[in-house]
């Protein structure tokens, strides 16, 4: 029965979450259709939310068109999936790097090879 409900309250999370990306006050219902069928094809809700984020926040798109959410649910989740997947693996990648070397000193020393003198003064030419 929690699960049911933590089900619930996440989906109902993802639809707010929707609303403030199209800046609507309701669903639709071809969307509200869309997420169902996601579900049932067996994708999760935190993966519809990371799709929506990958297309129109790291991709750049604009959220001018709510009624397309089905078909980038199904074009793009897999690709969102391999972009989340790489960017956590680079994360873990940067974690493990120590990144606080210590400075290297270099010392200059004066020459002590005598200077040479011309063999012939500037004058003379």
């Amino acid at each position: 029965m929690e699960e049911a409900q933590r089900f619930e309250e996440e989906k109902q999370r993802l639809i707010n979450f929707i609303k403030d990306l199209f800046s609507v006050q309701e669903c639709p219902e071809v969307v509200l259709y869309a997420l169902e069928r996601a579900i049932k094809d067996g994708k999760k809700l935190s993966g519809i939310k990371g799709t929506l984020v990958y297309y129109y926040q790291e991709l750049g798109n604009s959220p001018d068109n709510i009624t397309i959410v089905g078909n980038i649910i199904q074009r793009y989740y897999e690709k969102a999936a391999e972009h989340f997947k790489k960017k956590k693996e680079q994360r873990a990648i940067n974690e493990k790097i120590d990144i606080n070397v210590p400075p290297v000193i270099v010392k200059i020393r004066s020459s002590t090879k005598e200077i040479k003198k011309p063999k012939y003064r500037m004058e003379d030419l």
